[in-house]
C-alpha cells in the first residue's frame, strides 16, 4: 500500500483529486488503498478500533471516501455516515451518581468487614470458602455467639459438660451485668469416678436484649484445675507421714466469699475436697476484672481446718484482709494476704501476705520478738513486741505495727488453747509448751510422770515444734532453768542420752552451782524417758561381762538401791538369801574396766540407763561360786534386782538361794554369764611326775625346797631327798601356759601336813604350827599353798605363810588371750593377769 504524505497547518487542508479514477468494474475495484492524510482533529472523537493508528491523519478506505483518522468523518466527496446516540444530560448525570454510590458502598463495606477480620475473623463466616483457614474461627465465632441461657445449657451437654448455677457479677454497667458460670464435666459420662463432676472451665457472659428476649454472649473463659496435692498437704508434713504428690486436685464448686472484700471487682473461691484419712479443704481465689473483663486465678489456699477463706480487718491497715486458717490441732497458723493495686491495667490487683521474715527496724528488743514469733511463742513474742513498742516510740513503722497485730492473733489462740481444761496431760503439757509457759509445763510434766503418764507420747507428737521453741526461747532467754531442762530433754528424744547431757553441760550450771533439785528434776525425766520406747531404742544394749565378790546380808532397806522396775524390790521367800556383790571388773563392750568405774558416774547415769549399760537388761542371772574344804567349786544362780553407785564404787543387789549351813566361806565369787571360765584342776601329783618324768621332776622339787627354805615352811638342812620327796609328794600339779610364750609353767598346789613330816624335820616350823591347836580342840587343816614354775625352774608365784592372797582357780577371762589366776584376798575376788614389762603377776 503507497502512502503520500501532507503538509499540516493551521488552514484547511486542499485536497486534490486522483488523476485517474478506477472504475468500479475494473481490474481494481476490489482493492482498497488507505492513503493516511495529515489533518487536524479532535483527539477525543477517535474511535475505539482506530487507537493504534497515528494522530492527525486522515485515510481514504479505497472506496472513493476520505475520512478522518479519529472521527471517521466523510472528508470531500466522501460519503456521510450516521451520527452517534447521545444521551440526555440528566441521565448522564444519574449515572454518574450511581457510580459514586456505589463506589462508596464498596468502600464502606470493605472497610466494616476489615475491621471485623481483624477484630474476630470468625465473624465474617462467608469468607471462609475463600480463605480456609478462617473456617475454625468461623465456627467458633457460631458457637460463641449470642444464645439463650437454654441452648448454653444444651450445647454444653451435648459437649460433656454441664453449666453450674449462674454468679451474678457486678460490672460496670448494673444494666447490662455479666454472669459467671462455671462449667463442670457431666457425671453421667464419666467412665470412672475420678474427675466426675470436677469443675473444668469459668465462663463470663454478657447479656443483650434480642427480639427472642435476652440473650447472652460470650465474653471471657478460663480453664480451672486444683493446686497439686503437695501444696495442699503441705500444712500437715510435720504431723504426718502424708507428703502427697505433683498431681493436680479437682475442683468442684464455686462459692462467695465471707465477709466484705475490698471494691476491687468481684472475688469468688474456687474450692475442692480431699477424700481419705485427712480431709482438707482447698482451692483458688479467684477474681472477675470489669475493667479488662477479664477473669484471673491470685492465690491457691489450702484449710485442715475446713474453714473458707474470708476477708477481716486484721490489722491496722485500712482495707479488709483475706484470712487463711491453717491451723493443726494446738498448732496456730493464720495466713494474712494484703490486696495492693486499684485495678485496672495499668495497675493491676495483687495479693500479697504478711510475712513475719520482713524486719521493719533495728531493734534487739524487735528483733527478739520476730525470733519468738516465727518459732511458734506467740505469747512471749507480744510480751516482747509491746515492750520494743514502749522503747522506740515515734520510730515505730506501719509494718512493725501490722506484725505486731498478727503476732497478735495467734498469741489470743495458744493462751486460749492453754487456759483450756484438757482431759489429756499431753494436750494440756503441750497447749502450756506452745503458750510459753515454761515453768508451769515443766510442773505439769513432773506431776503427770508421778501419775504414771509415759513422756514419750508427748515428745513422738510434738518432738520439732516443742525442741523449735526451746532454741528460740534459749537463745532469747538463756539463763531460765526451766527452758534448759526442756532443751535436754528433747535432746535426748531427738539424739540419744550423750547428746542431752552434752547438750545440758553447755546450758546448765556446773555441778557445784546446780541446785539439787534441778539435778534430781533432770535425773527423775532421764528415767522416765529410760522406761519408755524412746529409751529402750537409745539405751545401750551391751552383754552382760562383770565379776566380782559376792557378801550374803540379812536386811536390805529398799531406799538404797536403785531398782529400774516400777514396782521395786520383790520380797525375799524363805529360802532365799539377799547378796551385795562388789563389782571388780566390767566390760564394757570395748575394754574392760577395774574399780572405780568413773564413767558409769558420769551424769545422767540412772538405773536404767545402768541396767542397760551393764547388760542386766537382757541377762540378769548371776553365778555364785563358792569353795568348799575338800569338795572344790559349787555353783548357784541369783538375779540381780538393784544397784547402788557411789563414788564409782558398784554395789548390786542378787536374790538367791541360802547359803548351806556350816559354809566355812563367808565371801563368794559373783560371775555374769560368758564372763570367766574356770578350768578343771588335774589329779597329777608329785609321786606320779616323778615315776614318768623324773628329771622334769627334779628340777620342779628343787625350785619349791629352795623357795621353802627361804619362807622357812619347812627347815630341811638335814633331810635326805626322799625324805623330801615323801613330804612333798601328794601336791598336785597342773601344766598351763600363764605367760604366753608358748611354754607351759607348772602350778603346784598341796598342804604340809604333819603326818607326812619325816621324823628329822623339826615340829616348830610355820606350817605346822599352824595345824596345832588347842586341847580338847578339833585340829584345823593347814591351808593350801599354791606355786607357779616356770619351765627353766623360775619361780613365778608364791604363796608364803604371812601372804593373803590365795589362788581359787586358773580362769579365763572372755576378751583376753592368756589364762588368768583368780585369787582371793581378805573379802575380795580378783583376777592376776601376767605382765611382759614386769616379769610378774599383777
Amino acid at each position: 500500500m503507497d502512502q503520500v504524505s501532507a503538509s499540516t497547518s493551521n488552514r484547511p487542508a486542499t485536497h486534490k483529486p486522483a488523476a485517474s479514477a478506477p472504475s468500479p468494474g475494473g481490474p481494481q475495484a476490489k482493492r482498497r488503498v488507505t492513503v493516511w492524510v495529515s489533518a487536524k482533529v479532535s483527539p477525543y472523537r477517535v474511535a475505539e478500533r482506530d487507537r493504534h493508528k497515528p494522530r492527525n491523519w486522515r485515510f481514504w478506505d479505497g472506496l472513493g471516501g476520505l475520512k478522518s483518522g479519529r472521527t471517521g468523518r466523510p472528508v470531500h466527496g466522501a460519503q456521510p455516515q450516521s451520527r452517534r446516540l447521545r444521551l440526555p444530560s440528566w441521565l448522564r448525570r444519574l449515572s454518574w451518581l450511581a457510580l459514586w454510590a456505589g463506589v462508596g458502598s464498596t468502600v464502606m463495606a470493605s472497610g466494616w468487614y476489615g475491621f471485623w477480620l481483624v477484630i474476630n475473623p470468625g465473624s465474617v463466616g462467608w469468607l471462609s470458602g475463600v480463605f480456609p483457614e478462617w473456617s475454625r474461627e468461623a465456627a467458633l465465632y457460631q458457637d460463641q455467639g449470642p444464645k439463650s441461657l437454654a441452648q448454653l445449657e444444651s450445647e454444653a451437654i451435648a459437649q460433656g459438660f454441664a453449666l453450674g448455677d449462674p454468679l451474678p457479677l457486678s460490672g460496670l454497667d448494673k444494666e447490662t451485668a455479666p454472669l459467671l458460670i462455671p462449667v463442670f464435666s457431666n457425671a453421667s459420662n464419666c467412665v470412672y469416678a475420678l474427675g466426675c463432676g470436677r469443675l473444668e472451665e469459668l465462663r463470663v457472659y454478657k447479656p443483650e436484649a434480642s427480639r427472642l428476649g435476652t440473650v447472652y454472649r460470650l465474653g471471657d473463659r478460663l480453664s480451672v484445675q486444683g493446686p497439686d496435692e503437695f501444696f495442699v498437704m503441705a500444712p500437715l508434713v510435720s504431723r504426718s507421714s502424708q507428703r502427697g504428690s505433683s498431681r493436680r486436685l479437682p475442683l468442684d464448686t464455686i462459692v462467695p466469699f465471707k465477709g466484705a472484700p475490698p471494691n476491687h471487682g468481684d472475688w469468688f473461691l474456687l474450692q475442692g475436697d480431699t477424700q481419705g484419712g485427712s480431709r482438707l479443704l482447698y482451692g483458688h481465689v479467684g477474681r472477675y476484672d470489669p475493667y479488662r473483663e477479664k477473669l484471673e486465678l491470685l492465690l491457691p489456699w489450702t484449710s485442715p481446718t475446713r474453714e473458707l477463706p474470708e476477708w477481716r480487718a486484721v490489722t491496722s491497715s485500712g482495707l479488709p484482709e483475706l484470712l487463711i486458717d491453717q491451723t493443726v490441732g494446738l498448732e496456730p497458723r493464720f495466713l494474712v494476704h494484703q490486696v495492693q493495686g486499684m485495678g485496672g491495667a495499668g495497675n493491676p490487683i495483687t495479693v500479697q501476705p504478711l510475712s513475719l521474715q520482713q524486719t521493719a527496724l533495728k531493734h534487739n528488743s524487735y528483733e527478739s520478738g520476730l525470733v519468738l514469733a516465727r518459732s511458734g511463742l506467740w505469747s512471749p513474742a507480744l510480751a516482747v513486741m509491746t515492750i520494743a513498742k514502749e522503747r522506740v516510740g515515734d520510730r515505730w513503722t506501719p509494718l512493725a505495727q501490722q506484725q505486731m497485730e498478727l503476732i497478735a492473733l495467734h498469741a489470743a489462740f495458744t493462751k486460749a488453747q492453754a487456759d483450756t481444761d484438757w482431759a489429756s496431760p499431753a494436750q494440756k503439757i503441750t497447749a502450756l509448751v506452745y503458750d510459753g509457759r515454761w515453768e508451769v509445763a515443766w510442773q505439769a510434766l513432773l506431776n503427770a510422770i508421778r501419775q504414771g503418764y509415759n513422756a514419750s507420747h508427748l515428745l513422738q507428737s510434738d518432738d520439732a515444734a516443742i525442741w523449735q521453741r526451746v532454741q528460740a526461747a534459749v537463745r532469747v532467754s538463756p539463763g531460765r532453768t526451766e527452758v534448759r531442762l526442756w532443751g535436754g530433754l528433747m535432746a535426748y528424744a531427738r539424739q540419744g542420752r550423750e547428746e542431752a547431757i552434752a547438750w545440758l553441760q553447755t546450758q546448765l550450771p556446773s555441778r557445784g552451782t546446780a541446785s539439787e533439785t534441778t539435778t534430781a528434776q533432770l535425773d527423775q525425766i532421764l528415767q522416765q524417758l529410760d522406761d519408755t520406747p524412746i529409751g529402750s531404742d537409745r539405751l545401750p544394749n551391751n552383754a552382760s561381762q562383770f565379776y566380782g565378790s559376792a557378801t550374803p546380808v540379812t536386811t536390805v532397806t529398799a531406799s538404797d538401791w536403785l531398782v529400774p522396775q516400777a514396782d521395786g524390790l520383790p520380797t525375799a521367800a524363805a529360802h532365799q538369801q539377799w547378796y551385795e556383790i562388789q563389782v571388780e571388773e566390767w566390760h564394757d563392750g570395748e575394754a574392760w574396766g577395774r574399780s572405780p568405774f568413773d564413767a558409769l558416774s558420769a551424769p545422767g547415769s540412772t538405773p536404767r540407763y545402768l541396767w542397760h549399760r551393764l547388760g542386766l537388761a537382757a541377762n540378769a542371772t548371776v553365778q555364785l561360786v563358792t569353795w568348799q574344804p575338800g569338795a572344790g567349786a559349787a555353783t548357784q544362780q541369783a538375779q540381780v534386782q538393784g544397784m547402788r553407785l557411789q563414788g564409782g564404787q558398784l554395789t548390786l543387789l542378787a536374790l538367791g538361794n541360802a547359803q548351806p549351813d556350816g559354809t566355812a566361806t563367808p565371801v563368794l565369787l559373783a560371775i555374769a554369764p560368758n564372763t570367766l571360765s574356770l578350768l578343771p584342776a588335774r589329779a597329777l601329783t608329785l609321786n606320779t611326775l616323778a615315776q614318768q618324768q623324773t628329771q622334769q621332776a627334779s628340777q620342779l622339787v628343787f625350785s619349791l625346797v629352795q623357795e621353802l627354805r627361804r619362807t622357812g615352811d619347812l627347815d630341811l638342812s638335814r633331810s635326805q631327798p626322799h625324805e623330801i620327796l615323801q613330804a612333798l609328794g601328794n601336791w598336785t600339779v597342773d601344766y598351763v601356759d600363764l605367760t604366753g610364750d608358748g611354754e607351759l609353767e607348772a602350778l603346784v598346789r598341796g598342804q604340809l601336813l604333819p603326818a607326812s613330816m619325816p621324823a628329822s624335820m623339826p615340829a616348830t616350823l610355820p606350817a605346822l604350827e599352824e595345824a596345832v591347836t588347842e586341847v580338847n580342840a578339833a585340829p584345823a587343816p593347814p591351808p593350801y599353798r599354791n606355786y607357779i614354775v616356770r619351765s627353766d625352774g623360775k619361780l613365778l608365784y608364791s604363796e608364803a605363810a604371812d601372804r593373803t592372797p590365795t589362788l581359787q582357780a586358773i580362769a579365763t577371762r572372755s576378751h583376753t588371750p592368756n589364762p588368768t589366776l583368780l585369787v582371793r584376798q581378805g573379802d575380795r575376788y580378783r583376777l592376776l593377769h601376767w605382765s611382759d614389762s614386769r616379769q610378774r603377776f599383777e
